[in-house]
């Protein structure tokens, strides 16, 4: 099924999703005159970029296209005469766009072209294809001039990342990394962020860090963490925390094996300025804390 908009009748469309279906090619006047569209989602369809996406199906919504979506396409198959590669020359037309969701290519780093969306904040790849196990240290190498500052690569099964991935990355704010399984590779994947020295938020839900713990939070030490998640990672002593990150506002710790004599509770509450803390849920069902300042 290919994508035809009949012209005229949707100029007032701001978000266009398509998700879930069997479209496996854009014509490439398709998104002609739809002059407010901010929002379009292809998120699971059919489009193998190689030959789906025309060089100017995006130039109509150039200047208004904020977010768009266009994961669960890449997905090689036995007919493929070519590799699978970034559809540069689609993106790169939209110099506008803040938020782009793709998937992300086994052992191919974002090509240079991606250096040219201008705009671009936020950079997510959950939800897309998995089974990477790595990713190259030049990985976000085009784009370290951008001021990206959301980063979503949970969910790929990755088990290996170097410090190198992350520091050509200045302004990243938010980190997703759960669902990896990265384990004591954590740690070093997070020193690639204390160079920049900007990450508020990060999350590291699933990721088999219990037996590692204290070394993530030792090697991240002085980050300016508001917002910390390590749910699901079988974690039995709580981390020193209090030193590390004066500045933490939110600490969620659910579903581990934390028990109550846990040695470092009395640290736990010493960090007056934390709003939110959940160690609810424990297996071990000793442990239930919630706690919120005044």
């Amino acid at each position: 099924m290919s994508l035809f908009l009949q012209h005229g009748t949707l100029d007032m469309l701001d978000v266009l999703s398509i998700k879930n279906n069997s479209m496996n090619k854009i014509e490439s006047d398709a998104l002609d005159k739809l002059p407010i569209l901010s929002q379009l989602n292809l998120f699971r369809n059919s489009l193998k970029y190689n030959d789906s996406l025309p060089p100017d199906v995006f130039t109509p919504i150039a200047s208004t296209l904020y977010s768009l979506d266009i994961r669960q396409n890449m997905v090689e198959d036995e007919t493929m005469k070519e590799p699978l590669v970034y559809p540069t020359w689609a993106l790169e037309k939209l110099v506008n766009m803040a938020e782009l969701k793709i998937d992300c290519l086994k052992k191919i780093s974002l090509p240079d072209e991606f250096g040219k969306l201008v705009k671009l904040d936020r950079l997510i790849f959950h939800g897309g294809t998995g089974g990477l196990s790595t990713l190259p240290d030049d990985m976000f190498a085009a784009v370290e001039n951008l001021n990206i500052t959301y980063l979503d690569i949970s969910d790929l099964t990755i088990i290996e990342m170097r410090s190198a991935v992350l520091s050509h990355l200045k302004s990243i704010e938010v980190l997703h990394l759960s669902g990896n399984e990265l384990g004591i590779h954590v740690s070093e994947a997070l020193q690639g962020l204390t160079t920049s020295n900007t990450t508020q938020e990060l999350y590291l839900i699933n990721t088999e860090i219990g037996k590692h713990v204290q070394t993530v939070i030792d090697r991240t030490c002085g980050l300016p963490l508001r917002k910390l998640y390590m749910d699901r990672n079988e974690i039995r002593e709580l981390p020193m925390l209090s030193k590390c990150f004066p500045l933490l506002e939110i600490l969620s710790i659910p579903h581990n094996l934390v028990y109550e004599r846990s040695e470092n509770v009395e640290d736990f509450f010493q960090m007056n300025h934390i709003e939110g803390m959940d160690l609810s849920f424990q297996q071990n069902n000793e442990l239930k804390v919630s706690r919120r300042s005044n």
